[in-house]
């Protein structure tokens, strides 16, 4: 555990990899600009590393993490996108670039590291700098009242039984998919709705070409229907996707049929098909009379969780400022008891520092400017002060996605800011 400042975080890290053997290394980090940049300086200083995170092409992360399977001495910098499924041995050492967002991630992160029994090495670079960057992850995932409110009506207004697309929810109330699964967790805690399991309504295929042959007439009759079915899909650069119940309601016939034609024409070799467009099916078992006070009580609820998330950083930090064998605090947070271990850095006399936040962030003239240049342009994706908070904040939703605005400069230009603050700033009028 190393106390340090952000400015000093690059050149300890070639540092500690000088001094140790070299072996495969995972290197985590918060933001997906860290890893590259992380594994750019990396690379100019002489090391094999890659950037890993969920930006990337499926076909990429593939290679990357086949890659690193493979090698003794690749460094892999990333988010914790990378990780999971990964069953390396041989991982010679785990550095956090960046606090975990929480214990439980930490130390799932750092498990990683010498599965072979030999010696291994797990160090966090602690900087109080990523406490804000952390925080405003808690802060922004925390919707408005208004739009859980428009979320509850929409959803009670479906009648007894129905089914959602998350994704599609997420899109037109510019919230994250996880707080919408959350949302819909919360009803079902509350006796509101019961899940009646997921399900595929789209399907996509990449190529549609059917042989004449003789078959039996049962055949031709299927390939027929199939044939009916595929010209109602909507064709994209490389694959056709058909909705089976918009599809179905079309043809008169049950999605089942439907989805029965693909799967045979998968099994003849003529179809490649993947199922997409997740949707739940729920049944409301409870429709509250009064949702106004439904409606206060998830908000609060959310208020609940964003205060145990912040709650989970800081235990976090105090790992970094902890004064004595980390082993023991680790093991002590999670209900078990044992000896000091007799390695970690507080064992070896290594002396904890506190973690000095930043100084207060006082708003420069030219900081309101950007905020009033932002408003001039009049994106609906940045219409409420949240919105633009988040936008500045480096927190991407939907709407912020979909107008391509993560790619401006003003996106995560407040990072390093602390989000109420932000927020503050974002509510002048």
């Amino acid at each position: 555990m190393t106390a340090c400042a952000d400015r000093e975080r690059c050149s300890l890290l070639v540092e500690r990899l000088r001094s140790r053997p070299i072996g495969p290394t995972i290197v985590y980090v918060t933001l997906q600009k860290t890893a590259a940049a992380v594994a750019s300086y990396l690379s100019k200083a002489g090391y094999s590393a890659r950037a890993y995170h969920a930006g990337l092409p499926p076909d990429e992360r593939a290679e990357i993490q086949d890659a690193f399977m493979e090698s003794d001495d690749m460094i892999v910098v990333a988010t914790i996108a990378f990780g999971m499924g990964i069953d390396k041995a041989n991982i010679r050492a785990v550095y956090h670039f960046n606090l975990s967002k929480s214990l439980e991630s930490y130390m799932q992160e750092i498990g990683r590291a010498g599965r072979d029994g030999a010696p291994a090495v797990c160090e966090l670079l602690a900087c109080a700098d990523d406490v804000v960057t952390l925080e405003n992850f808690s802060y922004g995932d925390t919707p408005e009242p208004e739009t859980v409110a428009a979320m509850v009506h929409e959803l009670l207004d479906l009648g007894e039984q129905f089914d959602v697309s998350v994704y599609d929810l997420a899109q037109r109330h510019d919230a994250r998919e996880l707080v919408v699964k959350t949302l819909l967790t919360y009803l079902e805690l509350d006796g509101v709705l019961q899940s009646t399991g997921p399900f595929y309504s789209e399907f996509r295929f990449s190529r549609f070409a059917l042989r004449r042959t003789s078959l039996p007439s049962s055949i031709r009759t299927g390939r027929r229907f199939s044939r009916a079915s595929s010209r109602r899909a909507r064709r994209g650069k490389t694959w056709f996707t058909l909705d089976a119940d918009e599809v179905g309601r079309k043809l008169n016939q049950p999605r089942e049929r439907i989805i029965a034609a693909l799967n045979y024409l998968e099994e003849s070799g003529e179809l490649i098909v993947e199922a997409t467009g997740v949707r739940q099916g729920y049944r409301r078992i409870s429709n509250p009379t009064d949702r106004q006070t439904l409606v206060k009580s998830l908000a609060e609820r959310f208020l609940q969780r964003e205060a145990h998330d912040i709650a989970r950083v800081r235990s976090v930090v105090g790992l970094g400022e902890h004064r004595g064998c980390l082993t023991r605090h680790l093991l002590d947070y999670f209900g078990e008891e044992r000896r000091d271990c007799g390695h970690c850095s507080g064992c070896s006399g290594g002396a904890a520092r506190p973690l000095k936040l930043a100084k207060r962030w006082l708003p420069q003239p030219a900081d309101v400017a950007t905020i009033h240049r932002m408003r001039g342009e009049a994106h609906a994706a940045l219409q409420s002060p949240r919105q633009m908070a988040r936008f500045l904040c480096g927190i991407s939703s939907p709407a912020t996605t979909r107008a391509k605005l993560r790619s401006r400069p003003e996106f995560g230009q407040w990072s390093h800011v602390p989000f109420a603050e932000v927020l503050k700033l974002a509510q002048r009028k």
